[in-house]
């Protein structure tokens, strides 16, 4: 059978429904063997689009891995932005790309180029990548790519690239070779612990859950930050029955703001730098937090590590080893998968013969509703204390009702800047279906576009909602072609401010308002004619009413633009060297 045809096999045999790309000349074998096996190519309109839909197909699907190709020189190159974008938030992408011959390729490293649109794409990717290779022989394709989708999907997930030239792809091999592959999968005992080791890591966890446990049973205002990591390891589920039954309030991350329903008695709001007030104010007035799949970044912490939480304990999980105690020293560290994290804590709780710490529940109860007044306190809404004049067209609240016209099974795709703060803070989602996808570690401005299509291919049954600024629409403007010429049913919100906010905002403050980029030298295009041109609905709601009228029933694709003025801020925001409870516009 023809290489490429054993790829595709392999790939259907893997569970792969669905792949995303543009054609080219080096990866026509590839993407002919998959029409022929049944998998869904989609092809989009630049390779950057193809990477990024694949990773949103990956946070979503069930078989939880996206995949992506595109030919070699510029055609790979485009792909780097999805491929770091993959790696800083763990997400499994299997990245495939065509090279040229193997007779055309440089034998000499100093000669920079040998053949037409040839490049050293693997030099390229090797550190934004879990493993990456180029398979120059034909018997090892199959087995370097089940060993590439068995990496990417381990461990802490990420991205992997298989790199292989187009003749390769064409050549014959035996079908054994494929029928071996499947029969026995790629398996990395050789680096797996030896038993022993395995035992000591079991019992090791055992101690320190049971540590944690105590600790959050003794304590009287204790918080949960939930991280991205309970909805990449699957563990939503497990993490909210969790929740319930210890009663313990939580706080998310911008990455792990889906792990719990909005209206969950539990759920309180949004943290960091500009995070809900209220959701920090909490943070620093707990007494024992557990964080669980968080890196806790800067973002999270603020510049002032050492004021972050300081009347707390820490008990981080982190399947990362790397990650525990890097930004904030912690009480408890336990490297582990946060899936595995609750399934030791149920066991502790179903086994053990030792009465467990009786926990006050009146003193948690007196806890949550000290939270409940500080967010009555300090609404999500705050740019309405420095402009009150601005409430028919503060985003806050224009994206408050949004969030209550979402059914729950809804997928929200961020993009970057102001607009991804304005969702973060303000979009909240009954029910435990719905999803919120976010460029979080690399921040890819034109994310959420192509990520809402993969959304769609992922969960053609959800509502899929598209938000993105003026900015970042129009670093993957040329998606909307897809999405126009198939009709895909994806509500698109450009929350246009005539400007890149954030960045109009630093220049506001600190460079004595000039505007250089972020307003003098940026404009958008009539959405309108925009619309007619991709073959959109457009809407441009004057009022709440009028976008509830507009977001209801989206059965084909639609753009809703809702226009501000160019001075919108994000507030509340952290100052360089204050406290996260200590945010802008400054309040008792």
């Amino acid at each position: 059978m023809k290489v490429s045809d054993a790829v595709a096999k392999y790939l259907a045999h893997e569970g792969v429904k669905v792949i995303f790309g543009y054609q080219g000349g080096a990866i026509t074998h590839m993407i002919d063997s998959f029409d022929r096996a049944g998998i869904a190519y989609i092809q989009n309109y630049n390779e950057q689009g193809s990477g990024l839909a694949a990773d949103a197909y990956a946070r979503i699907s069930a078989d939880g891995l996206g995949v992506a190709i595109a030919t070699n020189g510029p055609g790979a190159t485009n792909l780097v932005t999805a491929i770091a974008n993959a790696y800083c938030d763990s997400v499994p992408v299997l990245f495939l790309t065509g090279q040229v011959h193997t007779f055309a390729m440089k034998k000499n490293p100093l000669i920079r180029q040998e053949s037409f649109q040839e490049i050293d794409i693997l030099s390229i990717t090797k550190s934004i990548t879990k493993y990456a290779v180029t398979v120059m022989e034909k018997e090892r394709v199959v087995p370097e790519l089940a060993k590439a989708i068995a990496i990417a999907k381990d461990g802490r997930k990420g991205p992997v690239h298989v790199d292989i030239p187009v003749d390769v792809q064409g050549m014959q091999i035996p079908e054994e070779l494929l029928e071996e592959c499947i029969r026995h999968p790629y398996c990395k005992s050789e680096q797996d612990d030896n038993a022993q080791s395995a035992k000591a890591k079991e019992k090791t966890l055992k101690e320190n859950v049971k540590k944690a446990h105590d600790m959050l049973a003794k304590a009287q205002r204790p918080l949960i930050i939930a991280g991205g990591g309970i909805r990449l390891d699957g563990a939503a589920e497990a993490f909210r029955r969790m929740v319930h039954s210890q009663k313990i309030p939580v706080v998310a991350s911008m990455m792990g703001l889906d792990a719990l329903s909005h209206d969950d008695p539990y759920f309180v709001g949004f943290i960091g730098s500009y995070g809900n007030r209220y959701a920090n104010i909490a943070i620093q007035n707990a007494d024992v937090i557990l964080i669980l799949g968080s890196r806790l970044d800067m973002r999270q912490t603020g510049k002032r590590k050492d004021l972050f939480a300081v009347d707390a304990e820490l008990i981080h999980v982190d399947i990362d080893e790397n990650e525990l105690g890097h930004f904030v020293k912690e009480d408890i560290n336990i490297a582990c998968m946060v899936s595995q994290f609750l399934q030791a804590w149920n066991l502790l709780l179903e086994q053990s013969e030792e009465k467990q710490p009786a926990i006050d529940m009146a003193a948690r109860q007196t806890w949550i509703n000290r939270i409940r007044t500080w967010e009555q306190m300090y609404p999500d809404d705050e740019e309405l204390l420095v402009r009150p004049e601005c409430r028919k067209c503060n985003p806050n609240v224009i994206l408050k009702h949004l969030g209550t016209l979402l059914p729950a099974h809804s997928i929200v795709c961020s993009d970057v800047g102001q607009n991804q703060l304005w969702v973060a803070q303000s979009v909240r989602v009954s029910g435990a279906q719905f999803r919120m996808l976010n460029s979080g570690g690399l921040g890819t401005m034109g994310y959420s576009l192509p990520a809402a299509i993969g959304a769609y291919y992922a969960d053609p049954e959800a509502t899929v909602v598209a938000c993105m600024g003026d900015g970042g629409l129009q670093m993957n403007i040329q998606e909307l072609q897809l999405v126009g010429s198939r009709q895909l049913p994806i509500a698109i919100v450009v929350m246009n401010n005539h400007a890149l906010g954030l960045i109009r905002d630093t220049h506001e403050k600190y460079y004595d308002k000039r505007y250089v980029g972020s307003v003098w030298g940026f404009s958008l295009p009539d959405l309108k004619y925009l619309c007619r041109a991709y073959g959109l609905q457009y809407v441009k709601p004057e009022s709440l009413e009028k976008l509830t009228e507009a977001v209801e029933n989206v059965t084909s694709p639609k753009l809703i633009e809702l226009e501000f003025t160019e001075n919108t801020y994000v507030y509340p925001e952290l100052g360089g060297n204050d406290a996260i409870d200590h945010q802008m516009p400054y309040r008792d």
